[in-house]
């Protein structure tokens, strides 16, 4: 529900938007890596292919260890967030804000990440690399 007006009158007018989106959101299925949970990132799937760890010569596979009971429900509480970014983003006043998810069927995916660290000035940080496009995950800042 978002409200709108300005001035002494005791009419405020209020309007009902809808933010309709499709989300296909990665979890981080390792508890140890949770810190690198990218907010917004969406990986290429149309070149997927199935996975075979056999083909992989001197490369670290992590499985995950996250359920998928676990998995739904922080999807479901990541896109629940992302929406309520989106929404402030775009409209300046938000009075109720009310998201509806339907978690579909999850799908368990390993993805070529880098992980990046370097010393900068005394600080600790953590870039992480989608390996198959090259494109920036995100960029973490250690202590």
């Amino acid at each position: 529900m978002l409200s709108g007006g300005m001035g002494g009158g005791s009419s405020i007018a209020k309007q009902t938007a809808v933010i309709d989106n499709n989300y296909i959101f990665p979890v981080v299925g390792a508890k140890a890596l949770m810190q690198y949970q990218p907010a917004e990132y969406e990986f290429d799937l149309s070149n997927r292919v199935l996975f075979d760890a056999s083909k992989l010569k001197g490369v670290r596979v992590l499985n995950g260890d996250v359920g998928e009971e676990t998995a739904k429900y922080q999807a479901k509480t990541l896109v629940d967030q992302l929406q309520s970014k989106r929404a402030h983003e775009k409209y300046h006043m938000i009075q109720q804000l009310n998201t509806q998810s339907d978690v579909g069927e999850p799908e368990l995916l390993h993805a070529p990440i880098w992980f990046v660290r370097y010393d900068h000035s005394g600080q600790k940080i953590v870039l992480v690399v989608d390996a198959n496009s090259g494109r920036l995950i995100s960029t973490v800042g250690l202590s």
